[in-house]
């Protein structure tokens, strides 16, 4: 009976280490760009609101102030033309403008913003307890960019080869407007070969990008280590791909066309590099180049609420 038990535990014990085994591989091997991709992705937040005040409970007729603090938590650069805007009092009376340009926040530092307000009389009230909403948003400019490696080898030499055994990474930057470049396999690529990637933009902070962005605000370029391409912004292209040759398609009739955000995505630009273009800065028996796509202004607006009760004075 020990026997039988020991055994159960042993075959158990066993099970649990392929599974951890497995799984580890697997967690190693996946990602956008393909077997060993490594991903790098810069905080999401530039901007954030934090530490509201506003007094809960106000008297008809009182005046008021509601302030929250507006932080940068980037180290390295500003937000730009950073304005504030109180849209909706209700029946409380703003003293002062809805609006605040704050120009710019500067790199890791905290700006106060606050307005003077005025609840309603009794008569507004209708002699009871009433809420005046305090809605607001801030809206600000910041830039986007996303660097991945491609990796091309030569013809002579096999994907199990030493040399082959690549991990390229992709690094996206600081913000909420993510851009992903995807390859659509394994690397390294052969010499020779043509090869198409996508391009997306992800929001994923906790607002809305402002508007739509246009593809020619998008530059897409490739970086042979002394010459860089132009793929994308105005060299985008209509028509198949035999007449574009290198570049990148529009995913829309027109490139002026802003590309709409759905579920938090935007369709993809699709590009590709022929290997006329590359194969005069290739060198054997393996190449890295880079994928360069930045955004150089984006609209960004945090929205966020909070309210005040008012209480009728007698």
């Amino acid at each position: 009976m020990y026997s039988g038990f020991m055994k159960r535990v042993f075959v158990f014990a066993a099970a649990v280490l392929l599974v951890l085994a497995v799984s580890g591989c697997v967690e190693g091997a996946g990602g956008l760009m393909g077997m060993g991709a490594e991903e790098e992705d810069e905080p999401d937040d530039v901007l954030v609101v934090r530490n509201e005040l506003v007094e809960p409970t106000v008297r008809a007729e009182e005046t008021f102030e509601f302030s929250f603090e507006l932080a940068n938590l980037f180290e390295f650069e500003p937000a730009t033309n950073t304005k504030a805007v109180l849209y909706d009092t209700g029946r409380c009376d703003l003293d002062d403008d809805k609006e605040q340009n704050l120009d710019s926040i500067l790199e890791g530092s905290t700006r106060v913003v606050e307005w003077e307000l005025d609840a309603p009389n009794n008569q507004q009230l209708g002699d009871m307890t009433g809420v005046c909403p305090l809605k607001y948003y801030v809206e600000y400019d910041f830039h986007a960019h996303t660097r991945a490696d491609l990796y091309v080898l030569d013809d002579d030499y096999s994907r199990d080869d030493e040399v082959a055994q690549v991990s390229p990474g992709i690094r996206r930057g600081r913000g909420p407007l993510k851009i992903d470049v995807d390859f659509g396999g394994r690397q390294p690529f052969r010499q020779g070969s043509t090869i198409p990637f996508q391009v997306t933009l992800r929001n994923v902070g906790e607002g809305d990008v402002d508007g739509e962005i246009s593809p020619v605000d998008i530059n897409i370029t490739i970086d042979y280590g002394d010459h860089i391409d132009e793929l994308g912004s105005d060299n985008y292209e209509d028509g198949d791909w035999e007449d574009i040759g290198t570049g990148c398609k529009q995913p829309m009739e027109e490139s002026t066309k802003g590309l709409p955000f759905i579920d938090g995505s935007t369709p993809p630009i699709s590009c590709r590099i022929y290997e006329e273009e590359y194969s005069e800065y290739f060198s054997t028996p393996i190449s890295s180049f880079q994928i360069d796509v930045d955004i150089d202004e984006y609209r960004y607006t945090l929205y966020g609420e909070n309210s005040v009760t008012v209480e009728p004075t007698f």
